[in-house]
C-alpha cells in the first residue's frame, strides 16, 4: 500500500505515530476490542469507582447550592479513602473531597472554619498519596489548593 508523503513541518514523534498507524480501511473491529478489554481490566472497579461516583454526586448537590447532608457524605467518603490501593486514584479523590469541603464552607458560614480545616486535611492527604504515586502533577494540585 502506498502512503502519501508527510508535510515537512510535522514533528518527528508525530511523523512516527502517523507512519505506524494503519491506513483507513485496514482497521478491523477486533483490533479495537482487545485494547478496550485490556483497558477495562486494569480500571479500578468496585470501591474506587463507587467512591468516585458518590463524590461526584455530592459535588453536584453542593454545586446546586444545597448543603444538606453533603458534609456527612463527605465524612463517609473520607473514612473509606485510606483503604484504596491505588495511590493516584486516592490522591484524585482526596483532591475532589477537599474541593467539595471548600465549596461547602462557602455555603455554610457558621461551619466554615471547621469545613476549611477538613479541606486542608484532605489536601494534605492528597499530597501524601500523590507523592506515593510519584505524580508531580497531583502534588502540584494538592499544594495549590
Amino acid at each position: 500500500m502506498k502512503r502519501k508523503p508527510l508535510p515537512q513541518t510535522a514533528s518527528l514523534p508525530l511523523l512516527v505515530l502517523l507512519w505506524t498507524l494503519p491506513a483507513l480501511g485496514e482497521v478491523d473491529a477486533k483490533d479495537c476490542v482487545q485494547p478496550a478489554a485490556a483497558a477495562e481490566a486494569w480500571r479500578p472497579e468496585g470501591t474506587a469507582r463507587a467512591l468516585r461516583e458518590r463524590a461526584e454526586a455530592v459535588r453536584a448537590v453542593i454545586s446546586s447550592g444545597e448543603a444538606g447532608p453533603a458534609g456527612k457524605a463527605l465524612e463517609e467518603i473520607s473514612a473509606l479513602l485510606p483503604d484504596l490501593p491505588e495511590p493516584a486514584e486516592r490522591a484524585r479523590l482526596w483532591l475532589h473531597v477537599g474541593r467539595s469541603y471548600a465549596m461547602l464552607a462557602d455555603l455554610d458560614p457558621a461551619a466554615a472554619a471547621n469545613l476549611r480545616v477538613r479541606a486542608a486535611a484532605a489536601f494534605a492527604a492528597a499530597d501524601g498519596a500523590a507523592e506515593a504515586a510519584g505524580d508531580p502533577w497531583l502534588r502540584s494540585y494538592a499544594a495549590g489548593y
